[in-house]
């Protein structure tokens, strides 16, 4: 395994956390049943 696999797989999962602030905020808009952004959405 060289680095730029490393690097591509570093490159998924920072892609990954960062569309998953998405998700939360999805799920609490749907929770409160109107468009709002949680403070999680920002950390």
């Amino acid at each position: 395994m060289n680095s730029s696999y490393l690097w591509l797989g570093l490159g998924f999962l920072g892609q990954g956390i960062f569309s998953a602030r998405f998700l939360v905020q999805w799920i609490a808009s749907e929770r409160e049943k109107r468009s709002i952004i949680p403070v999680a959405f920002w950390y």
